[in-house]
């Protein structure tokens, strides 16, 4: 037996049953083994022939009765039979045959199948893990096998359509009858066919019908498996269950259909409240003007014809209502400026900070040549993309009130810088003027906000604010950073999205 062996991988043992004076069996002894005997038991074959089962295998104790009268049974009786044994602690796993050999004889064999048991327990393992993950994501999964028109469905397939895991897979018609929406059994039947038809993968999103009657949202994707005749073996596919998000796409309809109503409604209070605005600013145009020029027509003739009646106080109260007139006149054509500045189409296109530069700088320069001031710009002014207009007019109410607030015992220094950031351009515009309060430097940007008396430096407190509406409207910022008596800086950052080359 032993050379029957001794080219195969597998152990190989010959036992002979030790009986006692009563003829039952109370132990095992080796008769032959071979080199694969050894390998498993750790034992040299010279080691082991002559020795008992319990010297041979220590630590069977617990075992030793099945092990003995197992090996027994087919020694006496010619029993033969086949088993597998091993540890999943110890890794090792064998398949154990055995059989009769002679009188009182037991010849077995151990065959190492722990590579196979391996595979199957990591098979077990991954099944146990696809299992699991299913659960999770609510993804069920099916196998339909044409051979035997038989359909296999995973645990987390039953309990998407809600039945019960101990139960047979539903047929197709029955499953179409029964768990598929009323008003979506047609779509999901015609789909399916078409894609059976041209051998196509098919996938639908559709609802279900549970038994509680509960609806759910569920996908599927099936590919099927053709043989080279065209004949369907099988389709294996998935389904997802899609509820929450379907549920949450549903609420974001909503939420998007009452922004874009209340967009709707928005923009019907902006285009309505535009038309007051141009109302309005037509009565300060025409039925504000008349009377205003009214005044200022007759005060003129009052103090050509009969100034010299009256006397001082009298003159000067003349005086008073001619320039009011004057001043009312100016806020009037600041505040339509102001107004129209909002209602202005923006024309974004590459502008040239240079020029724009160019331009102010000539504009200002018999002004500032007068008092002895300085205007210098820093670096080469770049190319960004905004509305020309506007752009001037930021630049000339920043100069203007440079040279405007100035003071009088220092020589005017009035500086423009850039420098580029990521996405835009930084402009600052500084002066060695009288400065801006902390607590005013926010304050300065809204309408008729005014720090100083007219008589002292005269003006209506729109400039800034049209400032501020302009850099807006070209989706920029602005802010102030200045000290009193040392002069200010005005901040402003726009966006540069790749402007074209524009001299």
């Amino acid at each position: 037996y032993r050379s029957l062996f001794e080219n195969m991988n597998a152990g190989f043992v010959l036992f002979e049953v030790v009986q006692n004076e009563q003829g039952i069996p109370v132990d095992l002894i080796v008769i032959a083994a071979n080199e694969g005997f050894g390998k498993t038991t750790g034992l040299k074959l010279k080691d082991s022939v002559g020795m008992y089962l319990t010297h041979v295998l220590p630590g069977i104790e617990k075992d030793e009765a099945d092990w003995i009268g197992t090996y027994s049974k087919v020694a006496l009786s010619g029993e033969s039979i086949q088993f597998e044994q091993g540890s999943e602690l110890l890794g090792v796993y064998y398949s154990i045959s055995a059989f009769q050999a002679g009188p009182k004889q037991c010849a077995v064999t151990f065959v190492d199948i722990t590579e196979r048991k391996n595979a199957e327990l990591d098979l077990i393992r991954m099944s146990r893990i696809m299992k699991n993950s299913q659960e999770i994501a609510h993804l069920g999964s099916f196998e339909y096998v044409a051979a035997t028109q038989t359909t296999i469905w995973s645990e987390e397939e039953y309990r998407i359509y809600g039945l019960d895991t101990d139960g047979p897979s539903p047929e197709y018609s029955v499953m179409l009858e029964k768990c598929i929406h009323p008003d979506d059994a047609k779509l999901l039947h015609d789909t399916f066919m078409e894609a059976m038809q041209n051998q196509k993968v098919y996938e639908l999103e559709h609802r279900i019908v549970r038994p509680d009657g509960s609806v759910r949202w569920v996908y599927d994707k099936a590919h099927p498996y053709f043989d080279e005749n065209g004949n369907l073996l099988r389709y294996v596919g998935a389904t997802l269950d899609t509820t929450e998000r379907k549920r949450l796409q549903e609420e974001l309809e909503m939420l998007n259909a009452e922004l874009e109503l209340k967009v709707k409604q928005r923009t019907a209070q902006l285009e309505s409240a535009n038309k007051e605005l141009e109302s309005f600013s037509y009565s300060i145009s025409h039925d504000l003007r008349a009377p205003l020029r009214a005044i200022y027509g007759f005060s003129q003739i009052l103090a050509g014809r009969h100034r010299a009646s009256l006397d001082e106080e009298g003159k000067q109260y003349m005086d008073y209502i001619v320039e009011s007139s004057i001043r009312m006149e100016q806020l009037i054509n600041d505040l339509l400026n102001y107004s129209r500045l909002g209602r202005k189409t923006v024309e974004i296109r590459p502008v040239s900070l240079k020029k724009i530069i160019d331009a102010i700088y000539d504009d200002f320069k018999p002004q500032v040549d007068e008092i002895g001031g300085k205007l210098k710009v820093h670096d080469n002014p770049p190319v960004i993309s905004a509305d020309e207009s506007l752009l001037r007019q930021i630049f000339s109410n920043l100069v203007g009130n440079a040279i405007k607030y100035r003071r009088p015992e220092s020589v005017l220094s009035i500086s423009i810088s850039f420098e580029t950031v990521p996405d835009g351009v930084l402009i600052k515009v500084s002066d060695n003027g009288i400065g801006i309060p902390a607590e005013h430097c926010e304050k300065i940007f809204n309408v008729f906000q005014r720090l100083h008396g007219e008589d002292k430096y005269p003006g209506t407190g729109i400039g800034l604010a049209n400032v501020k509406k302009a850099v807006s409207m070209l989706g920029g910022t602005i802010y102030v950073e200045s000290t009193v008596g040392q002069g200010s800086t005005f901040i402003m950052e726009f966006p540069n999205k790749n402007p074209e080359s524009h001299e």
